[in-house]
């Protein structure tokens, strides 16, 4: 169970001084969609939002599955991060359990999980469905499939400040115009150990029918 009154969670609540919390929530890389939610960071300011980034920070993670840094995009992360800017907070380090973990996913009001040339699923839809927490991804993969099949969130082109700004303008702001059906109790039943065990026996089943095995002398 998520861990409302931890040291980090009391952290962001304290310095989120009721501004609507946008989360980016474990391992901190350039696949995570972090520079474009920095540049969002930056041009919002003036907005009623306030930015998590919470997890660890390595170069050797940042320029994960990208080539070398030839820019200076960790640098330059690092730098804005130590310019401490008013609208985040910052957590560079592993966040020490799954409670502590699951109460700074309870107390963000989106997640960001736009990340950079990624196929693949992620936990954090699971943990989106789980908290009922909007959630903003990358357009053409697995995630947005997802999302929009259950109506978690939104999607955006891949590093595209501008669309980002506005989707969570849209998420955040007039939620009730997105047309979204937040069915995230179906996505929580589909992807259930129920659900598995239905499916296993189906196949195990079919596979029974097809192929009869002699039994064992």
């Amino acid at each position: 169970p998520p861990k409302p009154n931890c040291d980090i969670v009391r952290q962001i609540r304290d310095n989120a001084q009721g501004r609507k919390i946008i989360g980016l929530v474990g391992s901190l890389s350039k696949r995570k969609g972090l520079l474009t939610l920095m540049e969002v960071a930056q041009r919002s300011a003036e907005k009623d939002w306030f930015f998590v980034f919470a997890g660890p920070l390595s170069q050797a993670m940042f320029n994960q599955d990208f080539d070398r840094d030839l820019n200076g995009d960790y640098l330059k992360f690092k730098n804005f991060a130590e310019s401490q800017p008013q609208n985040c907070f910052f957590y560079f380090k592993s966040i020490p359990d799954d409670g502590s973990f699951n109460g700074v996913i309870k107390g963000c009001d989106l997640l960001f999980a736009a990340y950079e040339n990624f196929q693949y699923s992620s936990n954090i839809l699971t943990k989106t469905a789980l908290f009922q927490k909007p959630i903003l991804v990358s357009e053409g993969y697995c995630m947005e499939r997802r999302v929009k099949r259950f109506g978690m969130g939104l999607s955006i082109p891949e590093g595209d400040a501008e669309a980002c700004i506005d989707a969570f303008d849209r998420l955040l702001e007039t939620p009730n115009e997105t047309s979204l059906s937040f069915d995230f109790e179906g996505y929580l039943q589909q992807h259930s150990i129920a659900s598995l065990e239905r499916i296993l026996k189906k196949i195990v089943g079919d596979s029974a029918v097809a192929s009869p095995v002699s039994p064992a002398l």
